[in-house]
């Protein structure tokens, strides 16, 4: 757990982690079965990772980067205000060769620092009341947005009563949060029903997204706070559902 060379949750340095070590990821072990293997998600920054520099045991959404890691049955990265960073998000089998899989990829509690944003002419980056605070955006390549079921309908996941804004420019789909948030956004448990997210509380399913994703071993995918630089930071909070067999037809 050393995500660009911070320690995260329950790593400790100098032998787990820090910018001396050349594992510079974190490793998330048994996510799923497929295969009949167990598999393991490995994520890394491929640009610049600039998190809030925390306290270990402050808490689960305010210790900066030692919330890296799992919290619960999902994973979650920290990010200071202000900032972007481009994570890969590896699928490999458990002796460590990448995995061919299918599924959908989850995120939660994208949510804003403590503004509410009705975004301008249906444009969802320009949301003025937002300006001066932090704002949870995520940008995923249009060419990994793909059903396995080849049915384009299905290829977002969101709920008919979504706080999120999604916005697609320059080959590119983006899930931009408008509403105030807090840590009982946080899932314990969900499932996928049809082409709707599932166990969640209505809070939790209003700040929640999707995209599904066909035979695909990396996931490339971009966490920015939109605002200005400033405070501590926030969490990308995350999970995947992956087919055992591939829906096609």
């Amino acid at each position: 757990n050393n995500l660009g060379g911070y320690c995260g949750k329950d790593s400790t340095p100098p032998g787990e982690c820090g910018v001396t070590q050349n594992d510079q990821e974190i490793i998330f072990k048994n996510v799923g079965i497929f295969d009949n293997d167990k598999l393991t998600l490995v994520v890394k920054n491929t640009s610049k990772y600039v998190p809030y520099t925390g306290n270990a045991g402050a808490g689960p959404n305010t210790d900066g980067h030692y919330n890296n890691g799992a919290l619960g049955s999902v994973g979650q990265v920290n990010l200071k205000n202000g900032y972007n960073v481009d994570l890969e998000f590896e699928f490999r089998h458990s002796n460590g060769e990448l995995a061919v899989v299918s599924g959908y990829f989850v995120f939660f509690d994208l949510d804003t620092h403590s503004c509410e944003c009705d975004p301008v002419d249906d444009d969802c980056e320009n949301c003025p009341a937002c300006e001066n605070l932090g704002r949870d955006v995520v940008h995923i390549p249009d060419t990994q947005i793909q059903s396995a079921g080849l049915n384009s309908d299905d290829d977002i996941i969101l709920s008919l009563d979504t706080n999120l804004c999604v916005s697609k420019n320059n080959g590119e789909t983006s899930f931009w949060s408008t509403s105030v948030g807090d840590g009982a956004d946080n899932p314990d448990t969900f499932s996928l029903l049809g082409s709707q997210l599932t166990g969640l509380t209505t809070k939790q399913r209003k700040v929640a997204g999707a995209f599904a994703f066909t035979e695909e071993s990396v996931l490339d995918i971009t966490y920015e706070i939109a605002g200005p630089k400033y405070g501590k930071g926030r969490n990308l909070v995350f999970s995947a559902l992956i087919y055992n067999c591939v829906p096609f037809g």
